[in-house]
């Protein structure tokens, strides 16, 4: 499943929740550390895993 980042503009909290796309489209995540649903989307880092050797 797909990793979200969010930002928080009412506390300024970071923080990352695993959503399907169904979901991430469907809901306001609310904030884990205040509650409030006043949240963006950050743009975050990609890790993958391959199994070529470098």
């Amino acid at each position: 499943m797909p990793m979200y980042e969010y930002l928080c503009n009412k506390c300024g909290a970071v923080f990352t929740e695993i959503l399907t796309v169904a979901e991430m489209e469907k809901s306001k995540i609310p904030c884990p550390k205040c509650d409030s649903k006043d949240v963006k989307r950050i743009v975050s880092h990609i890790h993958t895993i391959t199994s070529k050797k470098s």
